[in-house]
């Protein structure tokens, strides 16, 4: 699916009382006959400068404003006439190339303090017509600052109009950032003791990750369940890719037939056999774009009658465990326009014993080390991180967070190598 083919529900639909729907051309048209006002939120632009004058032009006070005010849509080739939707003024070729995507995206990086990142910019291109729509975040990060004639300044949307914060306005939005971090960290620890619910941790280990969108949604939806089958089979398809040899906890769950929640999707054991435990694995993704995976990876077999203790984990499992999960942050992100999520992993174990974390010796001869050798963990610490899951990110990038997700899990545990 394409950015420009992706259902969306902008402030653009909102004025117009229009239904999700990909962005097109008619859309403008219809915000031109139908007289659209400008909101705080919405800002029709006739043109933008050409890539090179971005930076020195109005587009780093627009994105700063809009994302110091809530989030909301610019959009480029629709004029004004007394802030009010009154003609449609097809833009110039090289203002909906790619090239001219990325540099509006290094504006939004390099020329707002802090940078502004989740930016969706979508081109619209029908033959001669031309378009250009800027879907600012509602920023975590704001305030945001721009350096402008010789010195930094806030810039906010008052209405229709831009307008300057004064010292009491920056440090209401200062209070307004702390407490929202505040917040989200709370968010997250809830989708991690929501994934432990239920859980028999004190008959084996069980592992649970949980990511929540750095940036608050500007008009998420519902998704059906043919998409949230798409996002599970991405996910399990992505997994895949990064730990091809791990023990995959969405290989033992019905992702072609999800079932739903409140606002989610959830993906449960196709069979609960007693090798593997009763409900050993459960996934779910979210319509505000949260990902959880909870999976039991303690006793975990490791020949064809031999089992590993209930609080022995190995390094493969956690592997697979986490593959699986980023899998799906990253089918769930190309859905929904998520580029940032916040992440927290933990694991628990039966009481009265230690975590230990057990690692293969790869060479000719395959083996699982004895636990002997292994540091046993008294209290694991959370994984907290962030993970970029912009669509331009390549393989590699993705490759080397994941690596890095699953160090922080079993260095805790003595492990220096991951296989």
């Amino acid at each position: 699916m394409t950015t420009a083919d992706r259902l969306l529900f902008t402030p653009l639909h909102r004025a117009l009382g229009a239904d999700p729907s990909p962005l097109t051309f008619a859309l403008l048209t219809q915000a031109v006959d139908n007289g659209i006002p400008e909101t705080a939120d919405l800002d029709f632009k006739q043109n933008i400068e050409p890539g090179r004058a971005l930076k020195d032009g109005d587009l780093p006070k627009d994105l700063a404003a809009m994302a110091n005010s809530g989030g909301g849509m610019l959009l480029f080739g629709v004029s004004d006439s007394g802030s009010t939707a009154s003609g449609v003024s097809p833009l110039t070729p090289d203002r909906v190339t790619d090239t001219f995507v990325r540099d509006i995206r290094r504006i939004a990086l390099n020329q707002l303090s802090p940078p502004l990142f989740d930016l969706d910019v979508v081109p619209i291109v029908e033959g001669e017509n031309r378009a250009l729509v800027v879907i600012v975040p509602n920023s975590a990060e704001a305030p945001h600052f721009i350096f402008k004639d010789d010195s930094f300044k806030v810039p906010y949307r008052h209405g229709p109009d831009t307008q300057w914060m004064n010292e009491r306005m920056l440090e209401a939005a200062y209070r307004a950032r702390f407490e929202q971090f505040r917040t989200d960290r709370t968010a997250l620890d809830e989708l991690v003791e929501h994934g432990f619910e239920g859980r028999p941790t004190d008959a084996r280990a069980w592992l649970v990750a949980a990511s929540r969108p750095s940036t608050p949604s500007t008009g998420r939806r519902r998704l059906t369940k043919r998409e949230a089958t798409e996002v599970f089979l991405a996910g399990h398809q992505h997994a895949q890719t990064l730990a091809p040899a791990g023990n995959h906890p969405l290989a033992r769950v019905d992702v072609h037939n999800p079932r739903t929640g409140l606002r989610k999707w959830r993906a449960s054991p196709r069979h609960m056999a007693p090798s593997v435990g009763h409900q050993d694995c459960q996934a779910e993704i979210h319509n505000d774009g949260s990902v959880v995976l909870a999976a039991a990876i303690g006793q975990e077999r490791v020949g064809s009658d031999q089992f590993i203790q209930p609080n022995e984990i190995t390094t493969t499992g956690v592997g697979g465990a986490l593959a699986d999960f980023i899998g799906l942050v990253r089918g769930l992100a190309a859905r929904s326009a998520v580029q940032r999520v916040d992440v927290e992993v933990q694991v628990r174990w039966p009481s009265g014993t230690d975590l230990v974390i057990r690692e293969w010796e790869i060479g000719p001869i395959q083996y699982l080390i004895d636990a002997d050798h292994a540091l046993p963990i008294a209290r694991f610490v959370p994984v907290r991180t962030e993970l970029d899951m912009a669509p331009w990110l390549d393989a590699d990038g993705v490759l080397d967070q994941y690596r890095d997700l699953v160090a922080d899990v079993v260095e805790q545990g003595g492990v220096a190598r991951l296989e």
